[in-house]
């Protein structure tokens, strides 16, 4: 490979401490060792390897390599260019998706290392000519999945374990920074099995909801521990020495892996530069909570203990607003929180459902936050009783452009409906080829946890003149004395017999007056089924329903002669016997769009 494409993109982190030289572009070609930090709490050193780019994409045989902390593979991702400390373009990989075995005993992966290979005298595994590498005997232990076509796909260790372990740089960080008792507090505060594949787990602060998988299957699983056991072993070394980790999947079965790279040995080994998405452990649930946790019904009476005081604000980035990065710094004692866009990871398939916990009541009252500036540098690492020399505040990563996004309650007949669908697809599967839910953000899928629509508020200095009531301004909140937590629907589709069939269900309000053990809803609303005259009309019509619900307070009979196709509203009618919930009131539903069982 002589030549690649490059795309020019507007990124606006900068990196102080990126010392490559200035004359031209270098592309991050490769990672190499990792090594400890003489410094006890503080992450390890990643070495990444750059290669200079021309601005026409001619690569050049001129390689740079620095030292950077692990939590900075963020950012540097293989394929990403570089110039005086900015990223700014990032070079064109083909994108495949492969069904894989992470299961070891079935001959599944297996790891290859090029130095060790030319070390016992035998050929090399893999032929990187197509990708010239700084040394042709590079030490990295490479994984090496078998694909169902036979084919092989080879990955970086590091790019495995920080894309895959998790999703949340702090995850990372003190997984290869601590162990034992104090990895696992830092992680989670509680954990139990709930019964058959269903995991409980109570995060930590700085962990988010997408490292509730791997959080509980490291703390309740033997097989994960052994494999994080195994890691921290090959750490257990002097500082300043050179590791190359070697890293298994986390857990084991059949899997998919979404990577970005370039084939290599006439196209049977794709080298897997970049990981975009992984599958988690199918068949699971994991109820998930937090420390932090926000999501309660009602607001703690007065009087009750305060939550913590002067909490740092945090600042979501604007698109266009330039920041730095130094992770050799800590952030400073009461520092501001600057939250990131990062790349997009997805979960693939179905996985783990993530059901995360409501409170009825919460415990604490609110107090005043601490309104910090904005600072000139940014780090993902702890705070510590030290004085920077310039102010430093910490940095968090979101999902780039994700909004914010709505999941059904664990319990009700949003649910329940839901399940019901699952259970009909899995007893007829020669009739029902799919189900998959619909959001405008990500239009059809049938992986991860189905997501709502939201209900549009209504924006009140617009509508004073509109004589609007206020029960219908407040419709759409699900919490109407705080005005929060926006109501949503679930758009969901069944292909039956080649007909497609959609249904709405409408979130419920929930009486104030619930325990763990008793679920009431105080709002009922007939189900929606519907077929499209044009299946192209689905956009215009959820935004449809999802505005003009609100003016009819979800009684959807009334809008029904508005859509594109047969519309019809069905009754949640309990009855004796049902497999699951809302069984009945499904098949009643179909029934009206002419489909039985």
């Amino acid at each position: 490979m002589e030549k690649v494409s490059i795309r020019k993109i507007n990124r606006t982190e900068h990196f102080p401490s990126l010392n490559l030289p200035s004359d031209t572009s270098w592309v991050v070609w490769w990672y190499g060792f990792l090594k400890k930090n003489k410094r006890r709490g503080e992450q390890p050193k990643v070495a990444i390897t750059f290669r200079e780019v021309q601005a026409d994409g001619t690569l050049c045989d001129r390689y740079y390599e620095q030292e950077c902390l692990l939590t900075d593979l963020s950012f540097f991702k293989i394929g990403s260019v570089w110039t005086r400390g900015r990223c700014i373009a990032e070079i064109l990989m083909e994108e495949k998706i492969f069904n894989v075995d992470f299961s070891y005993a079935n001959g599944g992966w297996k790891i290859n290392s090029l130095y060790q290979a030319y070390k016992e005298g035998v050929s090399l595994p893999y032929d990187f000519s197509d990708y010239q590498l700084k040394s042709p005997y590079d030490k990295n232990w490479l994984l090496e999945f078998l694909t169902d076509d036979a084919d092989k796909v080879i990955i970086h260790p590091l790019e495995f374990f920080y894309r895959c372990y998790g999703h949340s740089d702090e995850l990372k960080r003190v997984i290869l920074t601590y162990s034992g008792n104090e990895l696992r507090n830092r992680i989670f505060s509680e954990a139990y099995v709930e019964g058959d594949k269903i995991f409980y787990i109570k995060l930590r602060k700085r962990m988010n909801k997408y490292d509730a998988p791997f959080a509980s299957f490291f703390a309740l699983d033997g097989f994960t521990r052994k494999v994080i056991d195994r890691i921290q072993r090959q750490l257990d070394v002097c500082e300043d020495r050179k590791i190359y980790l070697k890293v298994a999947p986390w857990f084991k079965g059949k899997a998919r892996i979404k990577v970005k790279g370039f084939w290599l040995e006439n196209n049977v080994t794709f080298l897997g530069l970049s990981v975009t998405g992984v599958s988690l452990p199918a068949g699971y649930t994991i109820n998930y909570d937090r420390d932090n946790s926000n999501l309660v019904d009602e607001k703690a009476e007065q009087g009750s203990r305060q939550a913590w005081s002067n909490v740092p604000v945090r600042h979501i980035k604007n698109p266009d607003e330039p920041f730095s990065v130094d992770n050799a710094f800590s952030p400073d004692s009461g520092a501001s929180t600057l939250e990131v866009e990062a790349s997009v990871f997805e979960f693939l398939d179905d996985g783990c459902e993530l059901s995360p916990l409501r409170r009825k009541k919460a415990k604490y009252i609110s107090v005043t936050k601490n309104e910090s500036d904005l600072h000139s540098l940014y780090s993902v690492n702890e705070v510590v009783d030290e004085q920077n020399s310039i102010s430093t505040g910490y940095m968090s990563l979101a999902d780039k452009n994700e909004p914010e996004r709505l999941y059904m309650e664990s319990k009700g007949i949003v649910r329940d409906m839901w399940n019901a669908m699952v259970y009909l697809r899995g007893a007829y599967s020669e009739r029902i080829k799919s189900l998959d839910w619909y959001t405008p953000e990500s239009s059809f899928l049938n992986t991860q946890e189905p997501e709502l629509v939201a209900i549009p508020e209504f924006n009140e200095s617009k509508v004073e003149n509109d004589k609007i009531s206020k029960s219908i301004l407040n419709w759409p909140y699900l919490d109407v004395v705080n005005k929060k937590d926006i109501r949503g629907f679930l758009i969901s589709r069944m292909l039956i017999d080649d007909n497609m069939i959609y249904f709405m269900e409408i979130q419920r309000r929930v009486c104030n007056e619930e325990t763990m053990n008793s679920f009431s809803e105080v709002e009922k609303f007939k189900g929606l089924v519907f077929t499209l005259d044009n299946e192209c009309e689905i956009d215009k019509w959820v935004s449809l329903l999802a505005h003009e619900s609100r003016f009819v307070k979800g009684i959807l009979q009334k809008i029904v002669g508005k859509c594109p196709g047969t519309a019809m509203t069905y009754k949640h009618s309990p009855a004796k016997n049902e497999p699951v919930a809302c069984y009945s009131a499904l098949l009643n539903a179909l029934s009206k769009v002419g489909v039985t069982f």
